[in-house]
């Protein structure tokens, strides 16, 4: 890898920087995605009419060695 494939994990374990795997992956702000959450959830509980909602959170990409190009020369 990644001459012939790519791979992005999810969640940025911190074995995917180890340097035996170099895994190129997205790092999620589980502190924001649990407070939105808890959010919406008291909100429902307490009886708020709430109509579905999509809630965006922000993401970061962590390029690692698994997705970088290679000199094929």
């Amino acid at each position: 890898m990644p001459r012939d494939v790519a791979i992005i994990g999810f969640d940025d374990i911190e074995m995917a920087g180890w340097p035996g795997y170099r895994l190129t992956t997205v790092q999620q702000p589980m502190t924001e995605t649990v407070r939105a959450t808890v959010d919406l959830l008291r909100r429902r509980l307490a009886g708020e009419d709430m109509p579905p909602q999509a809630l965006r959170i922000p993401t970061r990409l962590i390029i690692r060695a698994s997705t970088l190009p290679v000199d094929v020369g």
